[in-house]
């Protein structure tokens, strides 16, 4: 009876972490989606939204099943949710794709603010988490009524960045269900991108004994030095880039006009060289 109620966990577990799945609910008309939606990783998944927010990242470790039309109008807002598989939110839908987690949802907000922050002059970020008790039930209706008017107030001002962690919240109230559709529309009013992370992550579940950890065989997931990132450059960059550039351009366009007026001149009339040393003007002096 042990060992088949153990196998029967084992299972549970095996297929849940086959349902973890990405939800991008609304998203730019900028972000095109293949017709085949291979899976993605968490890494991939940080670099997809770091792409569709302008920042350069190295192909190497991109997402193939996606790509973008027009890098010079990302998104102003970037709100993302992670529930449990068995969450359902009847007011949510759009582009599912199959997701493998080798970041922890902290690690992946972590990342994308540390990105921002490097890129962006101001940024607003902030990061929710709710527990697993019946109490916290209105709370979490509270703070995601609250992120929908400030995204509204805010978005169009300055970048933002809001994670919400729910997965060890069980019930989905109607209210809830209603706060999230809000969310949505928020989002979508202002052209941002909203994603939906299902996940059984029970981490924080685990038991913790003393004693020394097994090797892990699995490869440890990439750090934000792993990155190709640009280098910081200074603020006046952007001054010294136009001043050469348009003096170069102004330079070049008067060297052109020189060029064309002396391929065309006539020697006898505009030349005043020639006016000058003519036979006539000799004889006409003497």
């Amino acid at each position: 009876m042990t060992l088949a109620l153990a196998t029967f966990f084992c299972a549970n577990l095996v297929l849940a972490a086959q349902d973890a799945s990405v939800t991008f609910v609304t998203k730019p008309s900028t972000l095109i989606f293949n017709l085949k939606k291979d899976r993605i990783s968490s890494s991939q998944l940080a670099n997809l939204i770091s792409t569709v927010m302008g920042f350069t990242v190295d192909q190497k470790y991109g997402y193939a099943g996606s790509y973008i039309t027009n890098p010079f109008s990302p998104p102003r807002v970037i709100v993302a949710v992670k529930t449990g598989v068995s969450a359902d939110f009847d007011a949510l839908s759009g582009t599912e794709i199959p997701l493998k987690e080798n970041l922890r949802w902290d690690e992946l907000y972590t990342l994308l603010v540390e990105r921002s922050e490097h890129r962006l002059n101001d940024v607003k970020t902030d990061y929710f988490s709710f527990g697993d008790e019946d109490s916290v039930q209105t709370p979490v209706s509270t703070v995601l009524e609250r992120l929908s008017k400030d995204v509204i107030e805010n978005g169009s001002l300055t970048p933002l960045i809001y994670f919400a962690d729910m997965s060890r919240t069980n019930l989905i109230t109607p209210e809830i269900n209603e706060n999230m559709r809000k969310l949505e529309e928020s989002v979508s009013a202002l052209g941002g991108l909203m994603i939906l992370v299902k996940s059984d992550d029970i981490s924080h579940h685990n038991r913790r004994v003393r004693q020394a950890p097994e090797p892990s065989t699995t490869p440890a997931p990439p750090k934000p030095s792993d990155f190709n990132l640009a280098e910081d450059v200074d603020e006046n960059y952007p001054i010294i880039f136009n001043i050469l550039l348009f003096v170069g351009i102004s330079l070049l366009i008067t060297t052109l006009a020189i060029c064309v007026a002396i391929a065309t001149m006539d020697p006898g009339r505009d030349s005043l060289i020639y006016r000058v040393t003519s036979a006539q003007r000799f004889k006409k002096d003497n």
